[in-house]
Order: structure tokens, then C-alpha cells, then sequence
């Protein structure tokens, strides 16, 4: 299965847990600067058994691999790092938001659920998990990638209305956020 989430909460509690009861996580990162950087937050992260691949050209084949195999894939999906994402409708407005998740989802038949890990502040967490999003192929892939990519958007409103003091993405999101982030 692949899970996609948006920045909200804690997701590595989650996926502390879903590690804990026999289905560890692959997921992937922006490689970040410097490399010493990176490896520290691979090693936090291999730590409660998550791997975690660099984004690259070849990361897709190795999540395919891994839902080949039965594994679950986790994708922290509101941030289009590359630069190349999805146009969608997002609270109102276009935005972008990475392709991969509904890519993977088409090609590999595995179902993608929606889902947040919330922080009740009081030292636990909750995980809201949605139901499986339609992937069904209705036309040109590149289509149907879209359709699937705006259900994601359309998820990720409710997910993260639901605690937006937790939503933590510090990069312009929105076609018409200027250069620094602040909103026109």
C-alpha cells in the first residue's frame, strides 16, 4: 500500500508504530546540504526502520520494487521538491503537488490511503487513515495521473483542516506566492 501525507503532525510516530507491529516503511527525501546533514537524518529514520531513499531518477523503480515485494510506502506528498509536480486545485488555489504517488499507484495497482499523524500535545499521537483513493485508469496515464493527484489535494484539505496549527511546510506552495513565501 502506499500512504501519502501531508507535513502535518508527526509522521515517523506512525511510522515508529507500523515498524513496531511487523510493516516497516520506504519512503523518500530531498537530499539535503550538506551531505552530513542527509546521513544523519537517514540514520534517525533507519533507526524506527524506515528507509529512506534520495529522491532521484531511480527512486520510483525502487518503490515499485518494494510494493512488488508487499511492502508499504510512505510519501509525505504537499511539497513539490523536484519542481516538476502536478497542477492541482489546493484550498482554492493551483498548486503543485509531486505526481509520484498517484504514478506509483497507477503502475503498481497498490491502493494509496490518505493519512496524518496528529500530535495531542500531551505526549501521544493519532493517526487519521482514509479510506483507499479510486486509481481505477479511465483514459491517458497522464490524465489519470491528475484525477488521482487532485484527490490527494482534495484529501490533504480535510486531513490537515483538521489541526492546521500542525501543518508545517516552509516553502511557497501556491502559484501566486511571491519568491518569499508571502501571499499576494
Amino acid at each position: 500500500m502506499i500512504l501519502v501525507l501531508p507535513h502535518v503532525g508527526c509522521w515517523e510516530a506512525g511510522a515508529a508504530w507500523t515498524a513496531s507491529v511487523g510493516y516497516p516503511l520506504t519512503t523518500v527525501a530531498e537530499v539535503l546540504e550538506p551531505p552530513e546533514l542527509f546521513a544523519w537524518f537517514v540514520e534517525m529514520r533507519r533507526r524506527v526502520e524506515i528507509t529512506v531513499l534520495p529522491v532521484s531518477a531511480s527512486a520510483a523503480g525502487a518503490l515499485l520494487g518494494e510494493l512488488a515485494r508487499g511492502g508499504v510506502v510512505a510519501l509525505l506528498a504537499d511539497r513539490d521538491v523536484v519542481g516538476d509536480g502536478v497542477p492541482v486545485e489546493f484550498f482554492g488555489e493551483r498548486a503543485r503537488i509531486p505526481g509520484g504517488p498517484a504514478l506509483l499507484a497507477l503502475r503498481s495497482g497498490a491502493p494509496i490511503l490518505p493519512c496524518a499523524i496528529y500530535d495531542d500535545h500531551a505526549g501521544r499521537y493519532t493517526a487519521e487513515v482514509r479510506e483507499a483513493l479510486p486509481t481505477e485508469r479511465s483514459g491517458r496515464f497522464r490524465d489519470d495521473v491528475a484525477a488521482v493527484s487532485q484527490e490527494i489535494a482534495n484529501a490533504f484539505e480535510d486531513l490537515i483542516r483538521a489541526a492546521p496549527d500542525q501543518w508545517h511546510v516552509f516553502q511557497p506552495l501556491w502559484a501566486e506566492s511571491s519568491s518569499n513565501g508571502a501571499r499576494r
